[in-house]
């Protein structure tokens, strides 16, 4: 009796495990269609440190945008503030818990977007996010730092990865009081962001020394602004219906250093950081941004006669003789393909300088 229960689960053991390979195997099969997952992390009020404004509305805005050019309303997850769900708060277990859920679920041919909008630190020697109850006195127990981030989306299998931070908006100490050591690890926590580890591409919002501004205007960060302004068709620059990660990233730091420039006197200047394999597709133009397509009539000198229609310029077989020439004598599809090349090489301003004369 003990040799044929012994048997039967054997049986059974190795039929579970053969179920689970084939699971596996069909979840990385190429054939099949990929996804793109985010987490995205606002946080506006802290325990301990000084409360922040727009976090959370970036985020949440960053979530609508994302559906919005493909991604499944299914496959974004929103930590932040107001969450109905005690798992969705933004405290370091949950932010860490989720983390761990989306990044076990994708597959090879799959993205990746980790999103987190609110105050960061950099302490002996190390990089900080902060969720909603961190504390100073003991980051390695309240905070998730930066190398953890790293680490967990280096195991993660998607050949897309991106971390977007926003991080360094206002001073984080005590509501109504000054903490000059606080102020001086916020500054620090972006220069110390440096080079991503292989396979994952970061963008910041500012760069070292500087500080992410946010609009009362917009209701937003300017940078999360644009960030999503260019996800509603705005950044697709060469009108192709698809907004890669290099088109959104050139529409974003020139919107954002100019607005900030010419509004507030001060100077921020996004980052993008990392090696890249490929182009990244964030997603699809929704339809009701889509631009024209460039075929519009000009118009007639208005000091030369308009010439009578004929049966020749009124055939539908006729050259368009009045329609908008065609530029690809001017080098600019050219151009384009040498910008792409550029961000495939992980050549980011060699790409703006051809995409810019472009525009």
């Amino acid at each position: 009796m003990r040799k044929i229960f012994y048997t039967a689960s054997v049986v059974v053991a190795t039929i579970g495990l053969i179920l689970l390979e084939a699971q596996a195997s069909r979840a990385n099969d190429p054939k099949l269609p990929p996804q793109k997952w985010a987490l995205l992390v606002g946080v506006n009020d802290y325990t301990h440190f000084s409360d922040l404004e727009y976090c959370q509305s970036d985020v949440e805005g960053l979530s609508k945008s994302l559906v919005e050019v493909g991604f499944s309303k299914d496959n974004v997850t929103l930590l932040t503030d107001n969450a109905r769900q005690r798992h969705h708060l933004p405290f370091k277990n949950n932010i860490k818990r989720q983390l761990q859920l989306l990044l076990a679920t994708v597959r090879e041919q799959d993205m990746v977007v980790v999103a987190f909008s609110g105050h960061g630190l950099h302490l002996s020697g190390t990089s900080y996010l902060c969720p909603a109850d961190s504390l100073l006195g003991e980051p390695t127990k309240t905070m998730v730092s930066l190398d953890t981030v790293y680490q967990m989306l280096q195991s993660c299998p998607a050949r897309q990865k991106l971390l977007l931070i926003d991080a360094c908006r206002n001073d984080p100490g005590l509501p109504g009081a000054k903490n000059v050591v606080m102020f001086k690890n916020a500054q620090e926590f972006v220069a110390s962001l440096g080079q991503p580890p292989e396979g994952i591409l970061l963008l910041t919002s500012c760069k070292e020394g500087q500080r992410s501004v946010e609009d009362p205007k917009f209701g937003h960060g300017v940078f999360l602004h644009f960030l999503m302004e260019g996800l509603k068709g705005a950044a697709d620059v060469n009108r192709n219906g698809m907004i890669s990660l290099f088109e959104l990233y050139m529409y974003s730091e020139l919107r954002t250093k100019t607005y900030v420039r010419n509004t507030c006197n001060l100077i921020q200047t996004p980052v993008m950081k990392g090696e890249i394999a490929g182009v990244y597709d964030i997603g699809t133009v929704p339809d009701r941004f889509t631009r024209p397509i460039e075929t519009e009539t000009l118009s007639w000198p208005a000091d030369q006669p308009e010439p009578e229609a004929t049966a020749a310029t009124l055939s539908p077989t006729a050259p368009a003789s009045r329609s908008r020439p065609d530029f690809d004598h001017l080098g600019i599809k050219a151009a384009i393909v040498q910008a792409d090349e550029y961000f495939i090489q992980g050549k980011f301003s060699e790409a703006i300088d051809a995409y810019s004369t472009v525009i």
